[in-house]
């Protein structure tokens, strides 16, 4: 999304409205836009955003960062139960990448995933550039939790 001087990262949270699943459901209502917003605000470029909810109602949103200033980096936000609607936490840097390219296309690696085992932490995977010059991809996986998602 272009917005200012930046591009920023949209995400929305749908609820189902009833609580049910299409397949159980005798009445079913649409789904609901809970939440939604847009992630920018600084000049910087954020770009291949993937989201995911842990069993607590935790979000969060990884994408890649990028500006005239700054290589091509892995960041992730969120927004923890209970936090103000709409919005997202400061950005953390998971990785600050180290070159850039030249070329228009960035490859479609993008996943932020719930652990299936323990529905509190979230796995970010993404690729950065290793070397301008050379264009040597890497793929990063990071790894973090909110404090208020009880974890067997």
């Amino acid at each position: 999304v272009t917005a200012g001087s930046g591009v920023g990262v949209r995400w929305y949270e749908i609820r189902n409205p009833n609580g049910t699943t299409l397949a159980n459901a005798t009445n079913v209502n649409a789904p609901l836009i809970h939440q939604q917003g847009t992630f920018l605000g600084d000049g910087n470029f954020r770009w291949m955003g993937s989201i995911a909810m842990d069993n607590a109602g935790d979000i969060a949103l990884g994408y890649s960062l990028s500006s005239l200033h700054t290589y091509p980096s892995i960041f992730v936000t969120g927004q923890a139960f209970g936090d103000a609607p709409n919005t997202l936490r400061a950005e953390q840097s998971v990785w600050n990448g180290t070159g850039s390219q030249s070329i228009i296309n960035w490859g479609d690696y993008s996943s932020m995933s719930v652990d299936p085992v323990y529905d509190c932490t979230f796995w970010y995977t993404t690729e950065y550039l290793e070397n301008s010059g050379k264009y040597v991809w890497r793929t990063r996986v990071g790894s973090f939790k909110f404090n208020n998602c009880p974890q067997p």
